[in-house]
């Protein structure tokens, strides 16, 4: 399906969730889906994040250590709330809409994946018996990345009603918190200070602009507002609600505007207003509505920023206001549609199964909040969350290069691209990280970050990550062999590369023959602090061997350049030749670390679901223990250094898999992607259905603070590296499909070189052909 839809739930779990999983972003800024009115008239203290992010946009908050021993991190960055841009609140006849209060007919929530569009339809009926159809409409736009509408439109069904719409435009907000979750940030402070309430008269209308600037970081934001009244023509209106005739439900057509098309002269006694506080604005409109009437306000939201726009922040944000009222919705609609369509074209993804296509449905939604989620500067990347919430506080991990890179690569190599420039503008901050642990040359990235400096306040499961690092070097790697980019390899990778491979030499040592990395934590972060993990180590080994070659391939000036001499390249030659890669003679499997198997084993299995996370109900010592694994790590080596399937690997994927608890959502699909490559489609295709579906279903029990990226681009990655087995080889693309039992086939679309191509699989064989360009594509095996 191009779209999720349900019923709505007032289930306060369900509201945070679903304001997570119906948000509107475009790479730059994003909008949860709170209802504009809010949650009053149900129970208590119904919890919600009304939040509005701009990507890379960020406050620095303290984080104080119990003991501040050298080097730990004493503070952070983090995403912050700018502004409640979303607050409508609509009164018929005196009482106030709320989906609590009255009477609801018929509601759901649509995200339409075609159009780029939210919507919540609602007929509800007031106390004194009087129907409206409410549809509030909301989009994020990819064409102009500033500017983000709220489109509201009311039809009262059976009598005139008096309407009133307060729209508010608040700067007094605060980010979330839980102290009781690491994942989220432990107490909640005012970030943004609103400096200057501005009104500014536009064309029968009324600006309002909010210019905020940031506690500590130094870095400032406008947020403004605009109103337009729109004649609700029959050709302007995009899947509005109506009642049927026999019963009272919601129905999907073009137009609820019957024989009746509303014009402004429809509206009698049009009052509005605007006013100001000292942190916002409220707009307010009065109108009268004859009945099966409809009456239409949109809201213009423009956001600009310090980082992007220069100190004429604050006019760009109004000046965007006036371009898009000028184009009008319908514009912004259209060109929104237009981009997606360019989008579906080179990314698209249909998988049948023998089941109700939730699977299909649920991939092609992963798909789009990844693009939703995506930086498009140099001042931004992916947060673990996106751009639906605070989880993880909008750091950037290495869940990019590992989980998300992988997939633009094939679809939005120009987003790819991008990612990596913020990994080369942010270089010099991994370079201060390195000296600042004591490494004498090299470059060490951050666990996690936003402006390029380290947040990570336990060092020994975040800083310790070392990986992170072959992370980088790994998305370089494949960004070059995908795009044959040589301009690219010579401005920016190989610096990264270089410096990355330089690292490796100075963390590690020869000691009998073999090189040695001691002291990091792997993927596993219920392992930490550990001698030679495998992961690392091999992963370290290939990017040495890449930054030999990447510098062979570009030559000496490049090389010259850089201060990079032929007797460092041998010294990266010569360790990755020695890269000790522990193995267990006994059990005849590649060890995790030095110490891992000779720890008592911990089975999982055995623990109650409700004790699951382990990170949040044992301690850490109790886990580092023990054999026992929060996801993919071993065995994640396997895929990510492209080996060769044999019985050591089989052997060892048997023995990883019994002691994962896949507490991570980065776990699941890489056990898809290695079952693959082992042969075993049917676990691959199960690992895939368990994983692709963790928000929409709420797996993990957390998807209130956000969306999970990373498990959304490893979904993808299970079917088309995974099943389809698609690796970039020096002699092109090659393929080695898989079919599981129950699948009737899948197909996807992918880009090498600048070619476009469309692989499809089904019970009959498999094929690729090349739709667009030219390339070299090798099919190694069938749909075994």
């Amino acid at each position: 399906m191009d779209h999720i839809e349900k019923p709505i739930s007032l289930e306060p779990q369900a509201l945070l969730c679903d304001e997570s999983l119906f948000c509107v972003a475009n790479g730059y800024i994003g909008l949860r889906a709170a209802f504009e009115e809010g949650y009053s008239g149900g129970s208590n203290n119904i919890p919600t994040v009304r939040g509005l992010y701009a990507n890379g946009f960020y406050d620095i908050i303290d984080m104080k250590q119990a003991e501040p021993l050298h080097g730990l991190v004493d503070r952070k960055q983090t995403i912050v709330n700018l502004a409640d841009v979303q607050g409508m609140d609509l009164w018929a006849d005196g009482q106030p809409f709320s989906m609590f209060t009255g009477k609801i007919m018929a509601s759901k929530r649509r995200l339409d994946f075609v159009t780029g569009t939210y919507e919540r339809q609602v007929i509800w009926q007031t106390d004194s018996g009087c129907t409206l159809e409410i549809s509030i409409g909301r989009m994020a736009s990819f064409a102009h990345p500033s500017i983000m509408m709220i489109d509201y439109r009311i039809t009262p069904r059976n009598q005139e009603v008096k309407l009133h719409l307060r729209s508010g435009h608040e700067g007094d907000v605060r980010n979330m918190s839980d102290p009781n979750d690491p994942r989220l940030a432990s107490h909640s402070v005012r970030n943004m200070l609103v400096e200057k309430v501005a009104l500014l008269p536009a064309e029968e209308t009324t600006i309002s602009c909010i210019t905020a600037k940031t506690a500590r970081s130094g870095l400032s934001v406008a947020t403004a507002v605009v109103h337009k009244i729109y004649e609700d023509k029959k050709a302007e209106l995009r899947d509005a609600v109506r009642i049927s005739e026999d019963e009272n439900r919601i129905c999907d057509h073009e137009s609820t505007m019957s024989d009746h098309e509303a014009t402004l002269s429809a509206y009698k006694d049009v009052i509005s207003d605007c006013e100001t506080t000292s942190t916002g604005a409220v707009h307010s409109f009065t109108i009268k509505v004859s009945a099966n009437t409809s009456i239409r306000i949109v809201k213009f939201i423009a956001v600009c920023d310090l980082l992007r726009h220069g100190t004429g922040f604050a006019q760009g944000a109004v000046d965007e206001l006036h371009h898009a009222m000028a184009g009008g919705p319908e514009r912004l609609y259209a060109a929104q549609t237009a981009y997606l369509k360019r989008f579906w074209h080179h990314s698209a993804v249909e998988i049948k199964r023998d089941d109700d296509g939730a699977i299909d449905t649920a991939m092609r939604y992963n798909q789009f909040i990844l693009l939703q989620s995506a930086g498009r500067d140099i001042h931004a990347n992916v947060a673990a969350k996106g751009l639906s919430g605070e989880g993880y506080e909008g750091h950037y991990f290495w869940d990019t290069e590992m989980y998300l890179q992988p997939f633009f690569l094939l679809t939005q190599p120009e987003i790819c691209k991008n990612l990596i420039a913020f990994r080369y503008a942010t270089l010099d901050a991994a370079r201060n990280n390195a000296r600042a642990l004591g490494h004498k040359s090299g470059a060490l990235y951050p666990w996690r970050t936003i402006n390029g400096e380290e947040c990570s306040g336990y060092f020994v499961s975040g800083t310790a990550a070392y990986h992170i690092n072959g992370a980088v070097a790994n998305a370089v790697e494949q960004y070059w062999l995908a795009t044959g980019d040589d301009d690219f390899l010579m401005d920016k990778g190989l610096e990264i590369v270089l410096e990355i491979a330089r690292l490796w030499l100075d963390v590690g040592h020869l000691s009998g023959g073999e090189f040695h990395i001691h002291g990091v934590t792997g993927p596993d972060e219920y392992t930490c602090l550990v001698d030679n993990n495998y992961y690392t180590n091999a992963l370290a080994q290939k990017n040495l061997r890449f930054a030999v070659r990447a510098a062979d391939h570009l030559g000496g000036e490049h090389c010259r350049r850089l201060g990079i001499g032929t007797d460092e390249l041998t010294g990266f030659a010569q360790a990755a030749a020695a890269m000790r890669l522990p193995f267990d003679r006994n059990l005849e499997i590649h060890a995790q670390d030095d110490s891992f198997l000779s720890k008592p084993p911990w089975t999982h299995t055995a623990i109650p679901p409700e004790q699951h996370p382990l990170l949040l109900h044992y301690h850490p010592l109790t886990l580092y223990r023990h054999q026992i694994c929060k996801q993919a790590d071993t065995v994640m080596a396997y895929y990510v250094c492209g080996m060769e399937p044999d019985d050591t690997m089989a052997r060892s994927y048997a023995y990883y898999e019994r002691i994962t608890t896949h507490d991570s959502s980065l776990s699941r699909c890489m056990f898809s992607i290695v079952a693959a490559m082992l042969g075993d489609a049917d676990k691959a295709g199960a690992y895939l259905a368990d994983t692709v579906g963790l928000d929409l279903n709420d797996s993990h029990g957390n998807t209130k603070d956000g969306i999970h990226t990373a498990n959304m681009g490893g979904s993808y990655m299970a079917l088309v590296y995974g099943l389809a087995g698609l690796r970039f080889r020096d002699e092109g693309v090659v393929l080695c499909p898989r079919l599981p039992e129950g699948w009737q086939g899948y197909s996807f679309r992918f880009v090498y070189r600048g070619a476009l191509a469309e692989v499809k699989v089904d019970r009959q064989g498999s094929s690729c052909r090349v739709l667009e360009g030219s390339a070299n594509i090798v099919m190694e095996g069938s749909n075994r």
